[in-house]
């Protein structure tokens, strides 16, 4: 049979070594060896994985090196998987390098490039979203584009897939552009050689991709592989309202045992898995269901291969012939294992289907453990066919096996939807409408659409419109159309996705359908930037400051992949908040619950240097800094258009930097950037103190051997390095109407003998204004400030109330030597605006809101006071009850006599002292009364503009709660007495109360209204035995009409004023006696003692007032 395949004879002699590993072509390549070989026409060839579709790509290679010179050759590879481009790379590499051919891979892994470089390759390999990038600006490319000679497309049944497939569409159709172009001015055309897995519609790609006219296509069926597959599809009860996928996903772990036991025959198996976690739970319920036989040779090398590991869960399960395999895996475990596995020493392996698009390891039985995957938007979706071909191309060792099987496990729904997928009867289908509002802006920026009839001309150039004929009811146009409705209705999806662009900004279109991109177009195309995410940066305001701009940076759609798992939350929450340990620079608000938040914890963790010990995360972070730099560069260019947003601009200029540097501006590890020193031996520099280029240079080497354990000379290097940074000075100086700003490179002699930083790296100065205007932008290289290392800059005054200018001169890749100043013009008083006379509701509703937002406070701890604080007014009160009662018997009768005298003589003096006379009827008090004293305190507070801090305001409702809760004081006395203590000179800080609630100290001082809040109730006993004095009340009578001063009274001149740091500087002096002697003796030493009796309870009154303001402040 193998005498009608094609011999390696048939290659040119020079060539041959190029496909010496087989020993003729097989069946595939037999068929399209003419066509791909000796003719320049464009191919599609749809095989089984597995059939040598890559030495078509080869074949057409050689077609290029025999008609040119190597140095007119330009081939283009796309794949849609990075290791496959990188995989293509090294094996190309060796083939064709002694034929003088250079190779270069595009993935996303790619630092940024010159595109001029790629004149200096022959094949450049890359992805679809790289390519998308070089092209959309080819027309400043021409000489490159030009010299591409040949195309080739790999897995091209990837336009099936929703998210890529328009990426790989647009892109070919643009080669296509570029093709008529190149025709155009003379050059070769361009051929286009794709392949795919078997598909029923490969006449479809052949029409699309052919320049002029259908391409030649080929489609083999399965009978052409050379490892014979059994694809078999297993469908399993599921019932979506009482079973989640997770548990249906976990049901079938019991399934895989018979399955295995059944197809593996011994030999080696490979698990896919929708999600770590399933991966890893299958490994485990494998491990302990399932007894796999092993050998004795066998055991001794799973001994080894484990020994290697460093996990310990994944150590345990290859001891038993099973092993997982995820991202979530440190590097080195990852190879081992699958090097372990290639080589047939581990029987079983567990995987995430990501394994499948990127190493490839074939085995005998493959089994796909349910087809639904978590989808980004939040739910979950089916595997789309690329995955699905894929995973089940591993099964066949074409060494090894001569058959293989691909065991499907799904739901009994779909079963017959992946039964057509593996038989291969459902075609490919385009995706494009379904992106087309990005794709419709990068060509109209391109100038390939410049109308509405340009417009679906280069729409009829895409797969789209053949699909469209084909099976419009697909694409949600009626059946039977004729070929000028369908370009009608095709033509209205375009104007509705145009008019998205038009009204975000995008996109102009005049009174003659003519169409051109604005300049928000063209950043968005230029950095490749999505839709929604370019909408979002239009949104700001242009005052943002650094952590505004990270919140919209984890908000953009180029992160909408990314996903928040329950394995990330513990870390990420860690390095969020944590009592002990470093966090991030601006901490969240509660706990990491989405993938904003995600993505801005990692953004932060990376730039603050912190370490992190969970590998999935590690994993996603690379990719998230990656693209965070590109879109930084998209928002400093677009907030250059914007007025009025030098703010925003400043900080996007200084994120990207830190973005690159992978460092906070002012962070303490700035030895990071230096050669030799990773995260470790900076966080050990820094904990040293080393924390500048300055305090480096500054430092012994010895010193910074000795404190990161390394031997000489690395100390030396690692100054020298820091002497090589440029060293810059700003001085911003104000002259009459102008503003000098100078810029000098200190260590010119230093740089010019070594430069540690490239010479091509830039510094940005940056010019902005108090009102947020930007007046100088530019930038310098440091070629340049070698050349001129003097920069001045004149910046004329115009706007004369201008308060001040700042210059800032920022390093566009490197962390720790900036500089900035501000220049204050000028200096605005502060004014200070008069506090509104609210009203007492409206201030106690401030307090009440203001109380809400205290922190919380130990209530058993105030329960506690205030249970002490009782039992203590509650033993005074017992103390002054039996102080009472010994003398209740003659205190009373004196009383009973003095109240008789004053109701007789003092009418008018009670009526000047009505507003501050205790009423001793009731003691108890109402709510109500409370809540108006306190309204009158808080008022008469208000009207002098004196507000009380929380203190004040907790100190006084303290005391008035407890008035309220004991409910025996008399709210007016308290009143009088707080406003007593704030008058005098020695209080706090001295205010002034409402003049209408004078206490009588100038005059006359009312012993009766000075009455303890504790001794009411002795009042009240007071009032119970005086009615027992009536009787003695009237044996006095003859006192009443005596002209004589009242004893109540107390002359002003009788007060005398003490020391004012005292604390009680009023005292009675002595209390004057009657002018007219008429009061009998017995009757004066009854007032005696009722004097002495009055200082004793003045005496331990002004204590517990002087007890009380102690705790009170008064803020003026």
């Amino acid at each position: 049979m193998t005498t009608n395949f094609r011999s390696i004879e048939d290659i040119p002699p020079p060539y041959r070594c190029i496909f010496q590993q087989y020993p003729c072509f097989n069946a595939v390549q037999t068929q399209v060896f003419d066509d791909a070989l000796n003719t320049d026409k464009s191919l599609v060839v749809a095989a089984p994985t597995g059939s040598g579709k890559t030495v078509i790509f080869e074949l057409a290679i050689v077609r290029l090196l025999m008609l040119n010179s190597t140095e007119n050759i330009k081939a283009i590879y796309i794949s849609p998987i990075k290791a496959l481009c990188q995989e293509k790379l090294n094996d190309w590499h060796k083939k064709f390098s002694e034929f003088d051919i250079r190779c270069m891979s595009l993935t996303s892994d790619t630092d940024e490039f010159d595109p001029r470089c790629l004149l200096n390759y022959q094949i450049i390999l890359a992805t679809p979203e790289k390519w998308d990038v070089i092209t959309r600006r080819w027309r400043d490319h021409l000489n490159f584009v030009r010299a591409i000679n040949l195309f080739m497309i790999d897995e091209v049944h990837l336009l099936n897939a929703d998210n890529r497939g328009s990426t790989l569409e647009v892109i070919v159709s643009r080669m296509k552009t570029i093709d008529t172009f190149v025709l155009n001015q003379g050059n070769a055309k361009i051929r286009f050689v794709a392949v795919s897995a078997t598909i029923p519609n490969v006449e479809d790609i052949g029409e699309w991709i052919g320049p002029s006219g259908s391409a030649i296509h080929y489609k083999f069926s399965e009978d052409v592989r050379p490892v014979k597959l059994n694809k078999i599809v297993y469908g399993f009860t599921f019932h979506p309202k009482d079973q989640s996928v997770f548990k249906f996903d976990w049901s079938l772990n019991y399934k895989l045992q018979n399955l295995i036991s059944k197809y593996s025959e011994g030999q080696p198996t490979l698990i896919f898995c929708s999600t770590r976690k399933s991966v890893e739970m299958t490994a485990k319920h494998l491990v302990d269901n399932l007894q796999i036989r092993l050998k004795q040779e066998q055991k001794a090398m799973l001994n080894e291969i484990s020994s290697r590991l460093t996990d310990v869960k994944l150590q345990q399960y290859v001891m038993n012939g099973i092993a997982f395999h995820h991202a979530g895996l440190v590097r080195e475990n990852r190879y081992s294992i699958e090097e372990a596995f290639r080589q047939g020493h581990i029987p079983i392996l567990v995987t995430t289907s990501t394994l499948a698009m990127g190493v490839n390891l074939p085995a005998h039985l493959v089994i796909i453990k349910s087809t639904k995957c978590y989808d980004y938007s939040g739910g979950y979706k089916d595997y789309d066919e690329v995955s699905i071909f894929q995973m089940i191309g591993r099964a066949g060792r074409s060494q090894f096996d001569t058959c293989a099987t691909a065991l499907i496990l799904t739901t009994a729904q779909d079963k017959a939807k992946y039964e057509n997928m593996v038989a291969c009867t459902q075609p490919i289908e385009s995706n494009l409408h379904k992106h087309l509002t990005e794709h419709l802006n990068a060509e109209i920026v391109l100038n390939t659409i410049t109308d509405l009839e340009v417009a679906m001309r280069w729409l009829s150039s895409t797969f789209l419109y053949v699909r469209a004929k084909k099976c419009p009811e697909k694409y949600k146009l009626p059946v039977g159309l004729t070929q000028e409705k369908i370009d009608k209705k095709l033509l209205e999806i375009c104007q509705i996705d145009l008019n998205k662009l038009v009204g975000a900004g995008m996109v102009n279109i005049n009174q003659c359908i003519e169409i051109s991109p604005t300049v928000i177009g063209e950043i968005m195309a230029k950095y490749y930037v999505a839709f929604n995410t370019m909408k979002l940066f239009t949104k700001i305001t242009g005052t943002e400051i650094m952590i505004q701009l990270l919140g919209i940076f984890s908000k953009c759609s180029e992160f909408s992949d990314i996903r928040l798992r329950t394995n990330d939350k513990k870390c990420l929450n860690l390095l969020n908040k944590h009592s002990t340990k470093e966090t991030i620079r601006f901490p969240l608000s509660g706990k990491v619950t989405s993938s904003d938040m995600k993505v801005n914890c990692i953004i932060q963790a990376m730039l603050g240097n912190l370490e992190i010990h969970d590998q999935s995360i590690l994993n996603d972070s690379s990719r998230i800094m990656r693209c965070c730099e590109r879109l930084s560069k998209c928002l400093i260019e677009y907030l250059e258009t914007r007025p009025n947003s030098y703010s925003a601009l400043l900080n996007a200029i200084i994120l990207a930097k830190c973005f690159k540097a992978k460092l906070w501006e002012n962070s303490v590890y700035v030895c990071k950037q230096l050669t030799g020193v990773g995260q470790v031996f900076s966080q050990t520099m820094a904990r040293a103190g080393l924390t500048s280029f300055k305090k480096i240079i500054d430092t012994n080497p010895r010193v910074i051997e000795m404190h990161i354990g390394r031997k000489p000379p690395f100390g030396n290097n690692i100054v020298e390095q820091a002497k090589g940074l440029p060293q810059y000075e700003m001085k911003v100086e104000k002259r009459d109407d102008v503003v000098f700003v100078e810029i000098n490179l200190v260590n010119l002699q230093e740089i010019q003998a070594k430069c540690t930083v490239d010479l091509y790296s830039t510094m940005t100065l940056l010019v902005g204004d108090s009102d947020n205007n930007l007046i100088i932008y530019e930038k310098y290289s440091q070629s340049y400030m070698l050349d001129s290392p003097t920069i001045t800059k004149i910046v004329k005054i115009e706007n004369q109330d201008l308060e001040s200018i700042t210059a800032s001169f920022i390093s566009d890749d490197w962390v720790g030597f900036d500089c900035n100043q501000t220049l204050r013009i000028i200096e605005k008083a502060s004014v200070v605006k008069p506090s509104p006379n609210k009203s007492k509701q409206t201030v106690l509703d401030m307090y009440m809101k203001q109380v809400k937002k205290r922190p919380k406070t130990n209530k058993k701890a105030v329960k506690a006071n205030r249970t002490n604080s009782k039992i203590d007014i509650q033993q005074n009160k017992r103390n002054s009850a039996e102080n009472v009662e010994n003398n209740c018997v003659k205190k009373s009768e004196i009383e009973n006599k003095i109240l008789e005298v004053s109701q007789n003589k003092g009418n008018e003096q009670n009526k000047e002292n009505k507003e501050d006379k205790i009423v001793c009827d009731e003691a108890v008090m109402s709510d109500i009364n409370i809540q108006s004293k306190v309204d009158k305190l808080v008022e008469e507070m208000n009207d002098d503009k004196n507000y009380m801090n929380d203190i004040n305001i907790d100190s006084l409702e303290n005391a008035l709660q407890e008035l309220k809760e004991n409910n025996f004081f008399e709210a007016d006395s308290n009143t009088n007495k707080i406003e007593s203590i704030l008058q005098r000179e020695d209080s706090p800080k001295k205010i002034n109360i409402n003049k209408k609630r004078k206490i009588l100290i100038g005059s006359k001082l009312s012993i009766c209204n000075k009455e303890n809040n504790q001794n009411s109730k002795k009042i009240l006993s007071k009032k119970s035995k005086l009615s027992e004095l009536n009787k003695k009340i009237e044996l006095n009578k003859s006192i009443q009409n005596q002209n004589s001063e009242t004893v109540t009274s107390t002359n002003c001149e009788n007060l005398e004023t003490k020391d004012p740091d005292n604390d009680r500087p009023y005292v009675i002096k002595e209390v004057i006696e009657p002018k007219n002697n008429t009061i009998s003796n017995d009757s004066k030493d009854e007032a005696n003692l009722l004097q002495n009796s009055f200082l004793e309870f003045y005496n331990d009154l002004w204590a517990r007032i002087n007890e009380f303001v102690g705790k009170t402040q008064v803020v003026v």
